[in-house]
């Protein structure tokens, strides 16, 4: 994981996310991993701290599940 003390730009991948999740349902697409975080990731990107980088690539290959914690993270470095 990526610790600093850097301050990243604001950004609102949350606003994304629920876009992405509009043109989704606009088309009839499900995706069941997405619905089934999709509260849970909107939470942690509007509640960052912008210490963190975050790629624009939110791909389901870019999430880790920790089984045993039950945290998802964010991958793609």
């Amino acid at each position: 994981m990526h610790n600093s003390d850097l301050k990243f730009p604001k950004s609102n991948h949350a606003q994304r996310v629920k876009e992405y999740r509009s043109i989704l349902k606009n088309k009839n697409v499900n995706i069941d991993i997405l619905n089934k975080y999709y509260r849970r990731i909107n939470t942690i990107l509007a509640n960052s701290e912008h210490n963190r980088p975050l790629h624009n690539d939110l791909y389901t290959g870019n999430l880790l599940l920790d089984k045993k914690t039950k945290k998802i993270m964010f991958i793609d470095w």
